[in-house]
């Protein structure tokens, strides 16, 4: 073990520990744990959100080495999302005065009436989708994180220290996230970002030591020279376009801003912010892989880091704490604003009821906590690829990206809304299981070919998105 990154492993947790049991003190109703306005506080928030050990700095040292030059083109349309999402909300001024809890359940207050069947409301299938997908992307994110934890933390590490890692890092998160909410999620990530942009920096400077040694030798792909690479490439543009309108439509960009305040400056600073630090894990990546089959975390902390550990080592590790938790804390709130509003019919804008409310809210997140943890044992059990087990987990749910855009645009006119119940909402479910159960059948025979189904699940539900929204212009 290394004593030294242990001990600066288990310090960075407890800070984040002590701001969530404090903060969670405060809190005595069911809107107070779900939402908080500030424009700032969001701002910093989705930008360390946006950077994660496993969908951000992982899929970013990987892919960018295995798939070349054309991986930039990947935070290049995460900017153009925002951007995109910010300008259509700019127009949207009667989503600036929504008192619902996220977008899916404004399209459900619009309808009038209101279908008597939960199974025939627009939110209710897409958030069942939402729901299980971030359950499993918690999974991935703990399982991610325990993996590269273990060979920083320990000298020889093995599935015994993953596991180890995994449980240790559930349960740091699920007592961080469960008692704070949302109050010490925005609080935590005003300490996190500096973490975010700290770890960015000495990847930075490890690749500088990587490209110094005489052996090394750059030779980056420039175009794509196989079908994994374009199949790749095109996976990671569809992801990175999508998840603005899959995830922070609802999530943030409605609900948690003041009353009659457009999000957009926010967005968009958030767009060029993430931008720029993802643009930087891909240029690590490139370098530091030398144009090969992407780069271990470990290969490349090992020499500047690793071999003689000091305090940029500890900066290292405790910038790495705040990365994971940056992330899971979001989700595990997520998560549970979802199954709360969409699935069990309540309103946590509205609900200011008191302690007892919280603590069942508490004990329905602790649930959901509990599959995840399911699915992280399944993880570490088969030992995937962490690129593709990423595609494979999160690549059903883009399908849903067409399907909210489509949403946000006739949402100028709320009768139209109409048009996507009942049928049309079933039939995104349908393409979501569909898709989902396509790249888990990938990942198990052929795990190269996750990515092509994730870009083809997005291609088809472009299409139907289209055809929705031209039977509302009829």
């Amino acid at each position: 073990m290394y004593e030294g990154n242990f001990n600066a492993f288990i310090v960075a947790s407890l800070l984040f520990l002590l701001i969530a049991v404090y903060t969670g003190r405060s809190i005595s109703s069911v809107k107070e744990y779900f939402h908080r306005t500030g424009d700032i506080d969001w701002f910093l928030s989705l930008s360390a959100a946006n950077i994660t050990l496993g969908t951000g700095v992982v899929y970013y040292l990987s892919s960018s080495g295995r798939f070349g030059w054309l991986m930039l083109l990947s935070p290049l349309m995460v900017l153009t999302g925002y951007l995109l999402f910010a300008r259509l909300l700019t127009k949207r001024q009667n989503l600036q005065s929504s008192t619902e809890g996220n977008f899916l359940k404004w399209i459900d207050a619009q309808i009038v009436p209101l279908p008597d069947s939960r199974f025939r409301r627009v939110s209710f299938f897409p958030t069942l989708s939402l729901v299980l997908t971030f359950i499993l992307i918690l999974a991935y994110e703990i399982y991610a994180s325990a993996t590269i934890f273990s060979q920083i933390l320990f000298k020889a590490s093995d599935s015994q220290t993953t596991i180890f890692l995994a449980a240790l890092i559930a349960v740091i998160t699920m007592i961080y996230a469960l008692w704070g909410g949302v109050v010490a999620v925005l609080k935590t990530d005003r300490i996190q970002i500096i973490g975010v942009v700290a770890v960015i920096f000495l990847l930075i400077y490890a690749t500088f030591v990587k490209v110094s040694d005489p052996a090394y030798q750059f030779s980056a792909t420039l175009l794509p020279n196989s079908s994994e690479i374009f199949w790749g490439v095109s996976a990671a543009i569809c992801g990175a376009i999508a998840t603005q309108f899959y995830s922070l439509l609802n999530w943030g960009a409605v609900s948690n801003f003041p009353t009659g305040h457009c999000p957009s400056k926010t967005l968009r600073a958030t767009g060029i912010s993430t931008f720029i630090l993802l643009g930087a894990l891909v240029l690590v990546g490139l370098y530091a892989g030398g144009g090969h089959a992407g780069v271990s975390f470990k290969s490349l902390v090992d020499a500047p880091f690793l071999a003689s550990p000091g305090m940029l080592t500890y900066a290292l590790v405790a910038g790495m704490v705040c990365i994971v938790f940056s992330t899971a804390d979001s989700l595990m709130i997520q998560i549970t604003m979802f199954t709360y509003d969409n699935l069990l019919g309540r309103n946590s804008m509205s609900d200011t009821t008191s302690l007892p409310s919280v603590r069942n809210l508490r004990l329905l997140a602790l649930g959901t906590f509990t599959l995840a943890l399911s699915a992280v044992i399944v993880f570490i059990a088969t030992q995937q690829d962490l690129l593709y087990l990423l595609f494979a987990v999160a690549g059903g749910i883009i399908v849903y990206a067409p399907f909210m855009f489509i949403a946000l645009v006739i949402a100028k006119n709320p009768k139209a809304l109409s048009a996507l119940e009942g049928l049309p909402s079933f039939g995104f479910f349908a393409l979501f299981l569909l898709a989902f159960a396509a790249n888990i059948g990938a990942l198990i025979f052929k795990p190269e070919l996750t990515a092509m189904v994730v870009t083809l699940s997005f291609v088809v539900a472009s299409m139907g998105a289209f055809l929705l929204y031209k039977r509302t212009q009829v």
